[in-house]
């Protein structure tokens, strides 16, 4: 057995052995399940007019589950679409996702050697905030799956196909329509950097000064107004998606289905930091091998009081945010089976002023991502780039409802950072 065959048979053995560790201590529904199953199962029953108002996202998952279980529909549908083998779609999600992975960091990273190429796929599938969803019958492996495979479909030049399945994945999650800005935004640019008269495309460490950054952004979209005709015959399917969300939000009033009483878009400025924070702590084995980080905070100059006044002040502003936008979920603290409860019972509550005691630690993160991320994209990539994150991020209601949002940024941010 070749290094590739093992890696993946160890993947496929430890999903497999845990999902049925998971079925024998948890045969019934599980936390969020006793809403999903039932709604998979009415499918199941071809009743598809029933809607649970509880649930909040379209029903993908239990169509996918529906066409996959449909041969077996007319034989007992108690039997087959039972807790168990429900749960088995997003078994094939965790699988289907190692592969897709694989295929992005191949993409990316042509000239890895062999042990990385098959290991580094295996961690960042492992990560732990989404790879506990794989044993539920769960909406996050199947969102996180499509995503990624439309992003590896745009990097295989595949783009119409790409949209057709960032269609599916919206169908997981409303909020993946974020993800199809970032796959547009950066296959745009991709496009645009090889046509005949390319736009240059600088690394950033080349802008020096911001006036030299806003030019290269008014280049951009002058160059997308230039070659509009290109880029619609490239992507005209994408802005089909985004005219259909738009449609369905006029028609449902909004962008939540079902309950909206604690599903409402907040700004909710330090999700930033929670995901930069994430970031470093899970991509630490990748990131902090890196021997080109250079001293964090060296643009603190204690020897002029001018910079020295620009960071206090900005510190103050930082300080404000947290303050004016941290917010508690309701559901946060009201279920404890969930990695964010602990952390937020354990660390955030511990006294008021621990969510402003760590911020040095959000600015370390922030700039060691920023520094690596800056060093191998160019400019416009990582303007638009963190621009998406930050959309995505401001707008998640807390840390209980992004932890598949979190999954595909660290895995992106991660990918992107890898050498």
């Amino acid at each position: 057995m070749d290094t590739q065959q093992l890696f993946f048979a160890l993947h496929v053995s430890v999903i497999a052995l845990v999902a049925f560790m998971v079925h024998k201590k948890v045969p019934e529904a599980y936390m969020d399940e006793v809403f999903h199953v039932p709604q998979a199962q009415r499918y199941c029953a071809l009743d598809y007019r029933t809607w649970d108002p509880m649930l909040t996202t379209p029903p993908g998952l239990y169509v996918i589950s529906n066409v996959l279980f449909s041969p077996f529909l007319f034989s007992s549908t108690s039997r087959f679409c039972s807790t168990t083998l429900l749960r088995s779609t997003n078994f094939g999600f965790a699988i289907g996702l190692h592969l897709v992975i694989k295929r992005i960091l191949l993409r990316l990273h042509p000239y890895q050697n062999k042990l990385e190429r098959e290991f580094n796929p295996l961690v960042i599938t492992l990560f732990p905030i989404v790879w506990f969803y794989n044993f539920l019958y769960y909406t996050d492996p199947g969102s996180t799956f499509f995503v990624l495979l439309g992003y590896l479909l745009a990097l295989e030049c595949k783009y119409k196909t790409s949209a057709l399945v960032m269609g599916i994945s919206i169908l997981f999650r409303q909020t993946n329509i974020t993800w199809v800005a970032f796959i547009l935004g950066v296959s745009t640019l991709k496009v645009l950097s090889s046509q005949k008269d390319a736009i240059l495309n600088p690394k950033v460490a080349e802008i020096k000064t911001w006036g030299q950054g806003f030019n290269q952004v008014v280049i951009f979209i002058m160059s997308i107004f230039k070659n509009f005709r290109n880029v619609m015959i490239y992507f005209f399917p994408f802005f089909i998606l985004f005219i259909a969300l738009g449609i369905f939000i006029k028609w449902n009033d909004g962008i939540v289905l079902g309950d909206r009483s604690h599903h409402t878009p907040i700004f909710h400025f330090p999700q930033i930091f929670y995901f930069a924070s994430f970031t470093l702590i899970f991509g630490a084995p990748i990131v902090l091998s890196f021997d080109h980080i250079g001293p964090i905070w060296d643009f603190v100059d204690y020897r002029s009081p001018r910079k020295l006044l620009l960071f206090w002040m900005m510190m103050t502003y930082l300080m404000y945010m947290i303050h004016e936008f941290s917010f508690e979920h309701p559901y946060l603290l009201a279920d404890n089976r969930h990695y964010s409860f602990y952390l937020w019972k354990n660390v955030y509550r511990r006294h008021k002023s621990i969510k402003y005691l760590l911020l040095p630690f959000y600015i370390t993160a922030i700039r060691i991502l920023g520094k690596l991320l800056t060093s191998q994209q160019s400019f416009l990539w990582t303007a638009y780039t963190t621009t998406r994150f930050k959309a995505a991020g401001t707008r998640i209601l807390s840390l209980h409802y992004c932890k598949h949002c979190y999954s595909i940024h660290i895995l992106v941010t991660t990918i992107y950072l890898e050498v």
